[in-house]
């Protein structure tokens, strides 16, 4: 049971980290595609 217990917090804190890091890459490419609609020529490669 004691394993059970502590496989569930190890799946939750991994997604949790999961989700940190996707919100961290959307941010990124939020802000990019901003820098890039302030110069008014998007370059998307």
């Amino acid at each position: 049971m004691q394993a059970n217990r502590l496989r569930r917090e190890n799946t939750a804190r991994r997604r949790a980290v999961i989700r940190k890091r996707k919100q961290r890459i959307i941010e990124r490419r939020e802000k990019w595609f901003r820098i890039v609609n302030r110069e008014g020529t998007p370059k998307i490669e």
